[in-house]
């Protein structure tokens, strides 16, 4: 008899905290229940493994979970004591222990790769330091990295807590980060000891120097640039080399005593997706266009915000995430083209010649077997669902109520013993916390809602789920049917097709699925608040306006696993970033 009570105890927990969330058909997402409070002590409590590098585990011997007693499972939702994971239908305990890990200061630079329904992360803000040695940040720890011209790490520095880039300004001397607040900034001396640095501090930005360069535009095909601290310096005449719009045109590199250089960008389609064409334009002293190369983007895992910069003898290099791990590729400039209203994909191609390529050493996580074929959509359906109707300005209120739910983190909501703070779903372990989410925030009040892989919480839901002791987010994905979709039942979040569809005003669906309640957008000017940015298979953002000033970027909201964000964040895009994501519109907003 006891023995049967204890069965009975153990399927009840499985059921409750690992049933699939997934429901088949019509590409929808149901949230799971409420979750049960979640148990006050456990013997499985351990420390979060150390951000930077894998941590390792211990294998341990698989023994059946016994619960505390015959009646706590079934109550508290968690056995107690034990935590219990479900691997192809087989209930096991999980005792394994992460290692700790040690930092050298030359750990490689970490990428996660694209995986269906999630944004890879690649590092960013790349630029050219002296001879031999360039930088970028490392898109998990954060970390500023130093590479040589050999592909060694040189050494890492850690940015200020809170630190987010928003803008790398290139002088003589120094190179100097802006933090998006514009009130901040982190000054790298180009002779700086990459090997014994370890942390860089933050200063106020001075005064006036903020926008250094003036732009204007002049039609859809041509945008000045005005240098406000010299006089007489010359204003560049950038144009379109394609048919298309000339979006962006922003100076990099220091200047050197005969030239100046200016990263284009182009949109030449936006149908069946965007498509951006990348330049570099080499003026002289008196504002003549005398090179221009041709940066290709289209194989990039994710194309990052910076990730061009010149050297000091006038050569481009770029840093390319690819599936195999970084590059940094070096490519000469080619004379303009004659012909420059309307450059074919020929003569775009033949602009420009990689010359040089060394790679470097990458720690490259995530990623799936085989092809991309995500990119070209997911799984439709051929019963379409209905499209209610909606507001285009209740679609922004919606998706803006995502930044202010202001909910306090709990304890529960923090840890639960018997939930390791691990993503490793070869070992059965799908929970990671945010890694913004830290001890000092317990009982504290915070704003926006949390990323959790598979979420589909309205503000409303969200809130209730936190109080009743659900953990908050979970940024560790797959897509393995085998272990139920990673999906961890006593969490809450929202995710980013979650996220949209909530704005819309609909139960959760895929970013495929969206496509079956949307119309696509054939331009640009089409776009409205509420619009949205769709990548099938892969991820979505809701549009919320353009930028302000003359050039073409888009400002979102987005539910993003990125350091930066992870949960719900407002962001601006350059059109380069938004490469290969379709446009589509709600098949029910009005107005």
């Amino acid at each position: 008899m006891l023995k049967s009570h204890y069965r009975l105890a153990v399927a009840l927990a499985s059921v409750l905290v690992l049933a699939p969330a997934v429901v088949r058909g019509q590409g929808i997402i149901h949230n799971p229940p409420l979750p049960r409070p979640a148990p006050t002590r456990s013997a499985l409590a351990r420390p979060a493994p150390t951000r930077g590098a894998p941590a390792r585990s211990v294998p341990a011997r698989v023994t059946p979970a016994r619960p505390a007693s015959l009646a706590a499972p079934a109550a508290r939702g968690l056995p107690s004591g034990q935590d219990l994971l479900r691997v192809q239908g087989v209930l096991r305990a999980s005792n394994s222990q992460a290692a700790p890990t040690v930092r050298t200061g030359h750990e490689p630079l970490n990428m996660v790769r694209d995986r269906p329904e999630e944004l890879g992360q690649v590092p960013d803000h790349f630029f050219w330091l002296r001879r031999g040695l360039q930088a970028a940040q490392d898109p998990l720890d954060g970390d500023l990295v130093f590479i040589t011209d050999q592909g060694r790490i040189a050494g890492r520095a850690a940015l200020p807590s809170g630190f987010v880039i928003d803008r790398v300004v290139l002088d003589r001397t120094q190179i100097r980060l802006l933090d998006k607040t514009g009130r901040r900034q982190v000054s790298v001396a180009r002779n700086i000891d990459a090997s014994s640095v370890k942390s860089l501090q933050a200063l106020p930005v001075m005064a006036n120097r903020e926008r250094e360069i003036e732009v204007t535009r002049r039609g859809p095909r041509q945008l000045v640039l005005r240098d406000r601290r010299r006089s007489g310096a010359r204003p560049l005449d950038v144009r379109a080399i394609t048919a298309g719009t000339l979006a962006q045109a922003r100076e990099i590199g220091a200047r050197t005593a005969t030239s100046r250089y200016v990263v284009s960008e182009e949109i030449v389609a936006t149908v069946p997706s965007l498509q951006v064409r990348v330049f570099v334009n080499r003026f002289d002293r008196a504002g003549k266009l005398t090179g221009i190369a041709h940066i290709p983007i289209e194989g990039l895992e994710v194309v990052p915000h910076d990730f061009i910069t010149i050297d000091d003898r006038g050569v481009v290099r770029a840093l390319l995430p690819t599936a195999g791990g970084v590059k940094i590729r070096e490519y000469e400039f080619s004379r303009p083209p004659r012909r420059r209203n309307g450059a074919s994909e020929v003569q775009i191609k033949s602009l420009g010649r990689a010359i040089h390529e060394f790679a470097v050493p990458t720690n490259v996580q995530g990623g799936i077997n085989g092809q991309r074929t995500f990119r070209k959509g997911g799984v439709r359906f051929d019963v379409k669902p209905p499209a209610p109707s909606i507001s285009r300005e209740q679609v922004v209120t919606n998706a803006k109520a995502y930044l202010t739910v202001d909910w306090v983190m709990e304890k529960q909501n923090f840890s639960n013993p018997a939930v390791e703070n691990l993503c490793s779903p070869q070992e059965a372990k799908f929970w990671r916390r945010p890694s913004r989410f830290t001890s000092t925030l317990v009982g504290k009040t915070i704003g926006p809602m949390p990323y959790r892989w598979g979420g589909g919480d309205t503000p409303q839901t969200f809130k209730a789920r936190i109080q009743v002791g659900a953990l908050a987010g979970d940024v560790c994905t797959c897509r393995s049917a085998a272990l139920d979709y990673c999906l961890v039942q006593g969490s809450a979040g929202i995710d980013c097709s979650g996220f949209v569809s909530r704005a819309w005003g609909i139960g959760k669906r895929g970013t495929s699925g969206l496509l079956d309640v949307a119309t696509e957008l054939r331009s640009i000017a089409d776009l409205q608040p509420g619009d949205a940015f769709d990548w099938p298979g892969h991820h979505v953002r809701l549009f919320i306006g353009m930028a302000p000033g003359p050039e073409v970027a888009f400002t979102v909201l987005e539910a993003s696993t990125r350091l930066a964000c992870e949960g719900v964040c407002e962001r601006t895009y350059r059109p380069s970033e938004m490469n290969g994501f379709q446009l589509i519109r709600y098949k029910g907003i009005s107005g």
